[in-house]
């Protein structure tokens, strides 16, 4: 009996190292059923995901460079057909605005045409001619400058061409032009003013403040009479005009008859000598009096003096010395 209790403990402990050894197995197989990864499942995609050290593929690149390498004669091809088919839509283009600017312009001149002929027909004959603002000319003198004429179309003569005719007139400045639709045309002029007169050998030669020569007469006018002027016989002329050096001297006398005009003794003045720029000559025949004004210079104080001396001598004819306002002095004529 001893003997069987050892043999049977012997098979225990055997039984139980060939458990334990199953058992251990099993658990490393589950250990390495832990670590060793399923192939199937577990196959690394390149791409998707970055591996260290190896690039990733460039599909789209790669299929690019195919496409353009793969074929490079039928890729000249497509590049000359679309050049071809670009050009054909350019020239298309061209031709569909130039017919655009054709039918236009035609369209426009068609209607200028059309417009231009309904102008000039009788619809828009003058009735009536009429002139304001004019004292110097007449009327008449007016409508026969300006060309027009009663009954026939007042679109016919342009404006520019009807002011040039009445403005040949020295007298005529400005001329503005109405026409009505009902056939009636009104000429507004503005008239020239004499301001002065020149000696012209027995005549009168009428100027006014611009130095316009705006008539030659007999007729002596109650202006001032410009002595000394430079502009030669020959150009004193209606419609001329004084020459520069005469033009800077009426600018000198206009000054001395605003002056004047300013102490209210201008309507007095009838004469006036400029030949010599150093010593201006006025002559005051009412009063009987010529004045030696000197230079232009100091105007304002020798035109005091000349109505302090006018007080002074009333009635006393004589001359007045004003060129040196240190030594002024008035002569009793002998």
């Amino acid at each position: 009996m001893p003997k069987k209790a050892k043999g049977e403990k012997i098979e225990l402990l055997y039984d139980n190292k060939k458990n334990n050894k199953v058992k251990n197995k099993k658990k490393s197989t589950k250990k390495t059923n832990k670590k060793i990864p399923n192939k199937k499942n577990n196959i690394i995609n390149l791409d998707n995901e970055i591996v260290i050290g190896i690039t990733p593929k460039q599909e789209n690149r790669n299929k690019n460079n195919k496409k353009k390498n793969i074929h490079p004669r039928n890729s000249e091809k497509n590049n000359k057909v679309q050049k071809k088919k670009n050009n054909v839509k350019k020239v298309k283009k061209k031709s569909t605005f130039k017919k655009r600017i054709i039918k236009w312009t035609t369209i426009s001149l068609l209607l200028i045409t059309a417009l231009v002929l309904f102008m000039l027909s009788d619809v828009f004959n003058i009735k009536q001619i009429s002139v304001e603002n004019n004292s110097k000319v007449s009327s008449e003198e007016i409508i026969k400058l300006s060309g027009l004429i009663i009954d026939e179309n007042m679109f016919k003569t342009l404006n520019k061409k009807i002011k040039e005719g009445i403005k040949t007139n020295a007298y005529i400045e400005n001329v503005k032009i109405n026409k009505n639709l009902n056939g009636t045309v009104i000429l507004y002029v503005e008239e020239r003013e004499t301001s002065y007169m020149l000696q012209y050998e027995n005549y009168y030669a009428y100027i006014n403040s611009q130095g316009y020569i705006l008539e030659v007469s007999d007729i002596k006018l109650d202006v001032p009479m410009i002595a000394g002027y430079k502009t030669p016989l020959e150009n004193i002329q209606p419609g001329n005009r004084m020459n520069s050096e005469d033009l800077e001297t009426l600018g000198t006398i206009i000054k001395i008859m605003q002056e004047a005009n300013s102490k209210k003794i201008r309507d007095k003045i009838t004469y006036i000598d400029v030949t010599n720029e150093n010593d201006y000559i006025i002559k005051m025949d009412s009063e009987g009096k010529t004045i030696h004004l000197g230079n232009e210079k100091n105007l304002y104080e020798k035109f005091l003096w000349i109505v302090e001396l006018l007080v002074q001598k009333e009635n006393v004819k004589g001359e007045m010395f004003l060129q040196d306002l240190g030594k002024i002095y008035f002569r009793d004529e002998v």
